[in-house]
C-alpha cells in the first residue's frame, strides 16, 4: 500500500533515504525487530507470568473468576444453561459476563480458571501487540515506527489497567485487528471481501468476549473511517456495514439471548440518568495524558500516594490510568496539525469521540443524547469510553513519527509542535519540582485539598518523598523526548543519528511506560482465593446458602487498612466476601445485591421485598427479613460488623474479622412441600399477600397465575393431612432437578429456584405448569400417588441466536470464496497488463 505521506522529489536520495536502507528499516530485520519489541509489554505484564500468583485488582478476583470457575463447574454437568451458586440461581448463557461462546474462554475447562485467565490476558497481550505492529505496517510505517504503535498500545496505561476488567480487556485486544481490516475493505483491492470478512470476525469477537461497550467504540471507530474514505474519496463504505451485518450474525448466539434477557432485567427501558452517568471522566484527569500521576498514584493507597479521591467518584477512577507515554502523546497532539496524515479523519473521529461520550456528565450534551442512543442509555462508567481515545493515540504518534522522518529538515513548520509540547511539560514539572524542593509542605497541602481526610503526619514524609522522585523523573523524560525529536537536525552525521533515534525514543517510551505502570497488575498468592479465610471455616456451621449484607450496611463500604502485602480493595472485597468470592469455597449465595444490573425480574422482586423488610444491624433485623432468607434456603447470614468495634480491636492487636456470622433459625429445605397455595392474577398482590403472612411458606404458599383445573379431593384443605415426602433418589444439578415423590393427596411442591421462563416440568413423562411464587420462586402441584418430577432449564433464543451464527457463518463462508476468485481475476490481470 502507498501512504499519504508525501516525500519531495531529489536526485540526492538525501538523509531520509538512508532511513529507508538502514539497518531498522530492512524487510528482513523487521520481524526481529518486532519480536525484540514484545519484551517491553511482557515486562508490564510480568506479574501474570507467576502460576502461584493471582491477579488482585478491580472486578477479577471477585467477579470474573468466579464466574469463570462457576461456568466451568455446570460444564461438567452438560450444557452449561443455568448457575446455581448466585441469586438463587440465574441463566448463565444469556449473560455476557461469562463469556461462555467466547472460544479463549473454553481454557478454564481444562486448566484452573486462575491460571486460564492468566493464560487470557497474556495472549490478547501478545495478540494485540501484533495487531498494532500489523497495522502501522499497513499504513506506511517503517518498523522503527510500527514499533512505536505496538508498545505504545499494549504497554499504555489505558491498556494495562484495563485488565482488571476481563472483559473490556479482551475486546480492547481486537481493536487493532479491527482498525486494520477496517482499512483493508474500504480500500480498492481485490482482497477487500476477504477483509470485510474478517472485520466482521473481529467485530463478532468483540461482542463474544463479553463487553457491548466495544460496539460502542468500534462503532465510532468505523464511522471515523467512513468519514476519512469520503472525504478522501479514495474507498468505499460498503463493505463496513456488511462486515456489521456479518459481526451481528456471528454473534448471534450471544446477542440474541442478552438481548431477550434485557427485557427483564434492571436495565430494560433504560438507566436512570445518575446511574448512567456515573463514573465520568473528570476533565481534571486530563492532565494526566501529560504526566502519569498527577494526582498520585491509585494503585498505592496503602501508602498513602494517592490524593485524587475528591475529584472520582468512589474515590478511585475506573481506570487506573489512562497515561499514554510523554513521546507518544507529544508525537499525536503534534500529529492533530497534519490532515494529511494516513486515515487523518479516523483518528480524529475516535479521539473527539472517545472524549466526548468519556467525561459523561461533565459533558453538557451527553445526558442530553443519551435517551436517544438505546445502548447508551443501558451503559454505565462513561469513563470506559475513553479506550477508543487512547487507541488513537499510539497510532497517532507513529505516523506523526513517520512523517518527520520522511521529510528532510527544510521542509518542516516553524513551529515543531511536538518538541514545542515536550518542552512546555519540562518546564511545567521543572516548576513544579522546584516547588516541591523549596516548599515541601505544598505536597502536603495538595494532597490535603484532595483528599476527604488530611494524609496521616506519618506518611507526610513519604508523600513529599515520592511526589520529588517522580517529578523528578518525568522531567528527565520530558527533556529527552524534546532532545531527541530534535536531534537529526543538528548533527552533520545526519545518518547515524536517524538510524539511531528511532531507537532512543523506543526506549525512552519503554521506560517512561514501565515506570508509571510498575504498579498496575497487583497480584496475591493463589491460596488467597482457593482457602477460605479461617473465621468463615471456624464461624460458619450451618448449612445452606450465603447471604451477606454489604449493600445493606454502610460500614460494609468504609475500607480498613491491612497489614497484609497486596492491595487493600482485594483484602477488603475478600474480608467482606464481596461479591461473589465465597462461591470459590463452595458456598452458594443468594438475594445479594445487583452488581452487574442483570437480575432477572422475579429475583429482583425477591430482592427489593428484602431491602424493604431489613433494618441496620444494630437494631436488629426484623424476623420478617430472617424469614425470607429462611424461605431461600438462607442458613449463613453474614453481618458487617460495628466500625469502631473493629477497629478497637485492631488497636489492641486482636484479630478483628470485619464479618460475623451467625446462623438462619428460619432456614428451609431447598425442596419443601406447601400444605396449602394461594394463586394471586400478580405479582405485587402475592407479594403483599407474603408479607402479611411474614413469609412463612411453610403452611401456606402463594403464587403467581390461575390455579390449575383438578377435581376436589374430598376433603377441606385444612383437614387434610400431608404424608408426602421425597425418596432419597434426588438429583439437584445446576440446569435439572429429579425427584422421586409420594403423596396421599394434591400437596404442592416449592423449589428454592429463581423462576424463569425457561424452566419446564414432567411429571411422569407429562408436562406440567411451571408456577412463580411471591419471592420468585419454583412452585409444581403433584398430583397423588408415586411420582417422578424431572425439571430442566433450556433457553430457546440459544436456538434462535445459534442459527443467527450459522448463518452468519455460511455467509462469510460464501463472501471469502467470493474474495478468492475475484483476487485470482485481479491478479490475472495485473499480469496481462505487465505483459503488455
Amino acid at each position: 500500500m502507498s501512504s499519504r505521506i508525501e516525500s519531495p522529489a531529489s536526485e540526492d536520495p538525501g538523509p531520509e533515504a538512508a532511513v529507508r536502507e538502514g539497518p531498522l528499516s530492512r524487510r528482513g530485520r523487521a520481524p526481529w525487530l518486532a519480536i525484540a519489541g514484545l519484551t517491553v509489554p511482557a515486562i508490564a505484564f510480568r506479574t501474570l507470568f507467576d502460576p502461584s500468583r493471582v491477579l488482585a485488582a478491580g472486578d477479577l478476583a471477585f467477579f470474573h473468576l468466579p464466574l469463570r470457575t462457576l461456568l466451568r463447574r455446570a460444564v461438567t454437568e452438560g450444557v452449561p444453561w443455568w448457575n446455581t451458586a448466585i441469586h438463587g440461581g440465574q441463566p448463565i448463557l444469556s449473560n455476557p459476563n461469562y463469556a461462555a461462546f467466547y472460544p479463549p474462554t473454553w481454557l478454564a475447562f481444562v486448566l484452573p480458571p486462575s491460571t486460564a485467565i492468566h493464560l487470557l490476558l497474556l495472549g490478547h497481550v501478545g495478540w494485540a501487540y501484533a495487531g498494532a505492529w500489523r497495522l502501522a505496517r499497513h499504513l506506511g510505517c517503517r518498523p522503527a515506527s510500527a514499533l512505536v504503535a505496538a508498545v505504545g498500545f499494549t504497554t499504555a496505561g489505558a491498556f494495562v489497567s484495563s485488565a482488571h476488567l476481563l472483559t473490556l480487556f479482551c475486546g480492547l485486544a481486537w481493536t487493532p485487528w479491527v482498525l486494520l481490516w477496517g482499512c483493508r475493505a474500504v480500500e480498492d483491492d481485490p482482497r477487500s471481501r476477504r477483509a470485510t470478512v474478517l472485520l466482521g470476525i473481529a467485530l463478532a469477537s468483540q461482542f463474544l468476549a463479553g463487553e457491548p461497550v466495544h460496539g460502542i467504540l468500534s462503532a465510532l471507530a468505523l464511522c471515523g473511517l467512513a468519514l476519512d474514505s469520503l472525504i478522501v474519496r479514495r474507498g468505499r463504505i460498503r463493505p463496513l456495514a456488511v462486515a456489521a451485518v456479518l459481526a451481528l450474525l456471528l454473534a448471534g448466539v450471544q446477542l440474541l439471548p442478552t438481548l431477550d434477557r434485557l427485557s427483564s432485567t434492571g436495565r430494560a427501558g433504560g438507566l436512570e440518568p445518575s446511574v448512567v452517568t456515573h463514573r465520568s471522566m473528570p476533565p481534571q484527569r486530563l492532565l494526566e495524558l501529560a504526566s502519569p500521576h498527577p494526582f498520585g498514584d491509585p494503585m498505592r493507597t496503602d501508602e498513602e500516594l494517592f490524593y485524587g479521591q475528591n475529584i472520582f467518584d468512589e474515590g478511585h477512577p475506573y481506570l487506573v490510568s489512562i497515561y499514554p507515554g510523554l513521546v507518544v502523546f507529544v508525537l499525536a497532539i503534534g500529529g492533530l496539525a497534519r490532515v494529511r496524515l494516513e486515515r487523518y479523519w479516523m483518528w480524529l473521529a475516535m479521539l473527539a469521540g472517545g472524549l466526548f461520550l468519556a467525561l459523561g456528565r461533565f459533558n453538557p450534551l451527553y445526558t442530553a443524547i443519551v435517551p436517544s442512543l438505546p445502548v447508551l442509555d443501558q451503559t454505565r462508567y462513561p469513563e470506559k469510553m475513553f479506550l477508543v481515545a487512547g487507541a488513537a493515540l499510539p497510532f497517532l504518534a507513529a505516523l506523526t513519527l513517520e512523517d518527520r522522518w520522511s521529510r528532510p529538515p527544510t521542509a518542516r513548520p516553524r513551529l515543531d509542535l511536538p518538541r514545542f509540547l515536550a518542552a512546555l511539560v519540562a518546564l511545567l514539572l521543572g516548576a513544579l519540582l522546584a516547588l516541591y524542593l523549596v516548599e515541601p509542605e505544598a505536597v502536603v497541602w495538595l494532597a490535603n485539598s484532595l483528599r476527604p481526610v488530611p494524609v496521616p503526619p506519618t506518611y507526610s514524609e513519604g508523600l513529599v518523598r515520592w511526589a520529588r522522585i517522580d517529578l523528578a523523573v518525568g522531567l528527565a523524560i520530558a527533556a529527552g523526548a524534546w532532545w531527541f525529536l530534535g536531534e537529526p537536525t543538528r548533527r552533520r552525521d545526519r545518518r547515524f543519528s536517524r538510524r539511531h533515534v528511532p531507537l532512543a525514543l523506543v526506549c525512552l517510551l519503554a521506560l517512561d511506560l514501565a515506570r508509571s505502570g510498575w504498579h498496575l497488575l497487583p497480584v496475591v498468592p493463589r491460596q488467597a482465593v482457593e482457602v477460605p479465610p479461617a473465621v468463615l471455616v471456624e464461624k460458619v456451621v450451618s448449612d445452606g446458602r450465603l447471604f451477606t449484607d454489604f449493600a445493606l450496611a454502610q460500614e460494609a463500604r468504609v475500607p480498613l487498612r491491612s497489614e497484609r502485602p497486596g492491595p487493600d480493595q482485594f483484602w477488603h472485597g475478600r474480608d467482606l466476601l464481596e461479591p461473589y468470592i465465597a462461591t470459590l469455597w463452595g458456598y452458594d449465595y443468594t438475594l445479594h445485591h445487583d452488581y452487574d444490573l442483570m437480575l432477572t425480574r422475579p429475583a429482583r422482586r425477591a430482592l427489593e421485598a428484602l431491602q424493604a423488610d431489613w433494618a441496620p444491624p444494630d437494631r436488629g433485623a426484623p424476623e420478617r427479613a430472617w424469614r425470607l432468607l429462611g424461605a431461600w434456603n438462607v442458613g449463613i447470614v453474614a453481618l458487617t460488623r460495628p466500625l469502631a468495634e473493629v477497629l478497637r480491636e485492631r488497636w489492641a492487636g486482636e484479630p478483628a474479622p470485619r464479618l460475623r456470622f451467625e446462623a438462619n433459625p428460619h432456614r428451609l429445605p431447598e425442596v419443601r412441600w406447601v400444605d396449602r397455595a394461594v394463586f394471586h392474577p400478580d405479582a405485587t398482590t402475592a407479594l403483599e399477600a407474603a408479607r402479611d403472612d411474614d413469609y412463612r411458606p411453610a403452611s401456606r404458599s402463594h403464587w403467581i397465575g390461575e390455579p390449575p383445573d383438578r377435581p376436589p379431593s374430598g376433603k377441606p384443605p385444612e383437614e387434610e393431612t400431608t404424608t408426602s415426602g421425597v425418596a432419597p433418589r434426588t438429583t439437584l444439578a445446576s440446569s435439572r432437578v429429579e425427584l422421586d415423590t409420594a403423596v396421599t393427596h394434591p400437596p404442592y411442591l416449592q423449589i428454592a429456584r429463581t423462576w424463569d421462563a425457561g424452566w419446564r416440568a414432567e411429571i411422569d413423562g407429562e408436562a406440567t405448569t411451571v408456577f412463580e411464587t411471591a419471592v420468585g420462586q419454583i412452585g409444581l402441584e403433584v398430583p397423588p400417588g408415586s411420582r417422578r418430577i424431572v425439571l430442566r432449564y433450556f433457553d430457546p433464543s440459544v436456538l434462535w441466536g445459534s442459527a443467527l451464527t450459522l448463518l452468519g457463518l455460511t455467509g462469510a463462508v460464501i463472501l471469502w470464496r467470493s474474495g478468492a476468485r475475484v483476487g485470482r481475476r485481479g491478479r490475472s490481470s495485473r499480469a496481462a497488463r505487465a505483459a503488455r
